[in-house]
C-alpha cells in the first residue's frame, strides 16, 4: 500500500448520508448513498458502498464508489474507483499536493482547508501507479467535461464529452468523443474515435474509425477503420489503416504510411526516408484505380503501392471528398 504511518487514526462512518457541507481530516465511509450539495472535503480515503451525488469534492486520498459518481467539481490526491457511471464538471487528479493547493480557480477556503488536511491526515509517499498504472478507473461510462489525470485512466464504457490531458495510459472499451485529448502515455480505444479539436498520444491503436480535427502521434498510428483529419495528420512511426486515410492538410509518417484502401491528402503525404507509402493493400488489382488511389496535389516520393492521381481526377476526388467531410462543416477545401 501507498500509505505510510499517520497522525490521524479517526474514521467516520455513516448508513447514508445527506449533507450540505462537510469537512472531515480522516477517512469517511459510507453504507450506502452519499448527498451533498455544497463542498465535501475529506483529509483521508473516502469509500461509498452505493451512488455519489456531489456539488464540489476535494479528497487527499483514494475515493472508491461502488455505484454511480456525479460531481460538478472533483480534486484528489489519490486513486478513483468508480465501479459505475463516471460523470463531473472538472476532475483533476495529481499525486502533488502543492499542485492540488494552488489548481487554478482555488478559493481561499479550499487552500486552507488543504492545508490544515495535509498536517492532520493521513502521509502518502509518491507511488509509482501516477507513472505506470491507473489512477482512475471506471467500470461505466465517463462523462467529464475537462480533466487533469496524472496517472494512467481505464473505462470500462464510453468516454464521451472528453476535453482534457492524461498524464499517463488510457485504456477505453467503448467509444470516445469529446473535444479534444492528450494522452502523454500508451492509448487504446476498442472502438470509434470523434473528437473535433486536436487528438494526441505517444501511441495509439483504436478498434474503430479515428475522426479528429488533427492528429498527432509520436511513434504508431493502427486505426482498424478509416483515419480522417480536419487538419494534419503527423506520426513519429508507423501509420496505418486497415480502410483510407483522409485528411485536408498533410499526412507524414517518419516510417511508413499504409492504407487498406485509398489516401487523400490536400497537402501532400510523405513517409520516413527508406519507407514507403502503400495504398490499396487490401482492393484488387482490378479496382485500384477507383479505390486503391493516393490522391495529393503533387506525386509523392516512395510509392510502393498505389496509383497517385491528380488533374482533373484530383479535382473531382476534392470535390467529393469535402461535400461529405465528417470533422467539419466547411467547404472551403484549402
Amino acid at each position: 500500500m501507498r500509505k505510510t504511518e499517520s497522525n490521524a487514526t479517526t474514521m467516520f462512518r455513516s448508513k447514508g448520508l445527506t449533507r450540505k457541507n462537510m469537512t472531515f481530516v480522516g477517512d469517511v465511509f459510507i453504507d450506502g448513498d452519499l448527498n451533498s450539495a455544497g463542498l465535501l472535503f475529506i483529509g483521508g480515503n473516502l469509500t461509498v458502498s452505493g451512488s455519489c451525488h456531489l456539488n464540489e469534492l476535494i479528497c487527499l486520498g483514494d475515493i472508491t464508489v461502488e455505484g454511480n459518481l456525479s460531481c460538478g467539481d472533483i480534486r484528489m490526491r489519490g486513486i478513483l474507483s468508480c465501479k459505475g457511471n463516471l460523470a463531473a464538471y472538472d476532475l483533476f487528479v495529481t499525486n502533488d499536493l502543492q499542485e492540488l493547493r494552488y489548481w487554478d480557480g482555488a478559493t481561499r477556503r479550499e487552500q486552507v482547508l488543504l492545508a490544515f488536511g495535509e498536517a492532520r491526515s493521513e502521509s502518502y509517499e509518491q507511488s509509482d501507479i501516477f507513472t505506470s498504472g491507473n489512477s482512475v478507473v471506471v467500470g461505466g461510462w465517463f462523462d467529464v467535461d475537462d480533466f487533469d489525470i496524472q496517472g494512467g485512466v481505464s473505462i470500462g464504457g464510453d468516454a464521451i464529452n472528453v476535453d482534457g490531458q492524461i498524464r499517463g495510459m488510457l485504456d477505453c472499451g467503448g467509444t470516445l468523443s469529446g473535444e479534444g485529448l492528450w494522452v502523454a502515455g500508451y492509448a487504446y480505444v476498442a472502438q470509434s474515435i470523434h473528437v473535433t479539436g486536436k487528438l494526441i498520444a505517444a501511441n495509439l491503436t483504436c478498434r474503430g474509425s479515428c475522426v479528429a480535427g488533427s492528429i498527432q502521434v509520436d511513434e504508431d498510428l493502427d486505426v482498424a477503420q478509416a483515419i480522417v483529419s480536419d487538419g494534419d495528420i503527423e506520426v513519429g512511426g508507423h501509420l496505418r489503416s486497415d480502410n483510407r486515410i483522409q485528411a485536408r492538410g498533410l499526412v507524414r509518417a517518419g516510417k511508413s504510411v499504409q492504407s487498406a484502401s485509398s489516401i487523400f491528402a490536400l497537402k501532400g503525404v510523405r513517409a520516413g526516408r527508406s519507407y514507403g507509402i502503400y495504398a490499396g493493400l487490401d482492393v484488387p488489382e482490378e479496382h485500384k484505380a477507383a479505390h486503391g488511389f493516393i490522391a495529393c496535389r503533387t506525386t509523392p516520393d516512395g510509392i510502393k503501392a498505389g496509383v497517385h492521381v491528380k488533374g482533373k481526377r484530383f479535382r473531382q476526388l476534392k470535390e467529393r471528398q469535402l461535400v461529405s467531410w465528417p470533422a467539419s462543416d466547411r467547404s472551403d477545401g484549402v
